[in-house]
């Protein structure tokens, strides 16, 4: 961009907020605002990252406002339960009462109970966060060595 240039101090901030990055996404941010920072041209760095123009710009518009922590912030607060506090109490007692194989049989339970209906990676997620795993079943011998 042609009216955006970083000083060497805040290529240096922003090569150190880097490098302590571990979320993927936020460290390529940064990455684009010091390519753009430094003199590399919109085209070379949508070519270079794979990113659109507008994406770019709205990086620099981000860093520009509020700095690093702008730049890497983000505002996704997740999806609202379709199940509400009861439901999913109810669903975890179940869960402690029956040994569901898949969640597919999961998913026709809560169909069948509550009316909503969820996509199987849908109940998964939910599954997730209310701290269940899956744990596949290991086979056991019928005859086994004493």
């Amino acid at each position: 961009m042609k009216d955006f240039w970083l000083t060497d101090e805040e290529i240096m901030t922003l090569r150190s907020a880097h490098k302590a990055e571990s979320n993927r996404r936020a460290a390529y941010k940064i990455n684009a605002v010091i390519l753009l920072g430094t003199g590399w041209t919109l085209k070379g760095v949508k070519e270079a990252l794979l990113i659109d123009d507008e994406t770019l710009r709205t990086y620099i518009h981000k860093y520009k406002e509020s700095g690093i922590k702008g730049l890497i912030a983000t505002r996704y607060q997740g999806r609202v339960s379709l199940l509400n506090e009861e439901q999913k109490n109810m669903l975890c007692q179940e869960l402690e009462n029956r040994v569901y194989l898949t969640v597919q049989e999961i998913v026709d339970y809560v169909s069948r109970v509550f009316s909503i209906d969820y996509s199987v990676s849908g109940m998964r997620d939910l599954l997730h966060r209310l701290n269940y795993v899956y744990k596949k079943p290991t086979l056991i011998h019928g005859n086994p060595d004493r």
